[in-house]
């Protein structure tokens, strides 16, 4: 009987050093994580600026990132400005790279097909710059659950470096949108 009690008496002090060094390692880990928490979102902040990109034209905190072009597949189309007469323009994707293409009567043109970068601000406005012409970068601000319109419009920069915005137009998709009304009104098949 002796034996078993002395067995049993080194199991519970066994017992209790396992659970002091269990608590003493949770409180360990609980007093570092003022420390930890701080550092990981550190962390997380810094991966997640790894994939932005600064750019002209942009507002104070605005944070600007690379687009995938699978996220633009609704933008292949060709599209029209209500405000803007016998003025179109096309986009298409190719290769992975999206491509735009402007055409309007009076007067005449029709531009090559130009290489779009497309970038995405955090509040989800797109923007787009010309790889290889000089036409200036445009903005498109879409509706999140319209596929079929968007406005499209242009940033400055005065000369005191402050950043201004131009009016938006609306742009319609030519093959899903019809004016009606006497031009005074719109629908479009999403």
């Amino acid at each position: 009987m002796k034996q078993s009690f002395s067995a049993l008496k080194a199991k519970f002090n066994g017992l209790k050093t396992s659970t002091k060094r269990y608590l003493t390692a949770m409180g360990i880990v609980a007093g570092a994580l003022p420390i930890i928490v701080p550092v990981v979102d550190g962390i997380s902040d810094w991966f997640s600026n790894m994939n932005t990109v600064e750019l002209p034209d942009a507002y104070p905190n605005e944070v600007w990132k690379n687009e995938d072009v699978a996220n633009l597949t609704w933008l292949q189309d060709e599209w029209f400005y209500p405000t803007i007469p016998n003025f179109y323009t096309r986009f298409k994707i190719e290769n992975n790279t999206l491509f735009q293409q402007n055409e309007g009567y009076n007067p005449d043109v029709l531009t090559e097909w130009i290489e779009v970068k497309v970038f995405v601000s955090d509040k989800g406005l797109l923007r787009l710059r010309y790889v290889s012409n000089d036409w200036p970068g445009t903005f498109i601000r879409k509706p999140d659950t319209k596929n079929s319109e968007y406005q499209n419009f242009e940033r400055g920069v005065a000369d005191d470096g402050s950043v201004t915005t131009d009016k938006a137009r609306l742009v319609l998709s030519k093959t899903r949108c019809k004016i009606t009304n006497g031009g005074m009104t719109y629908n479009c098949a999403d």
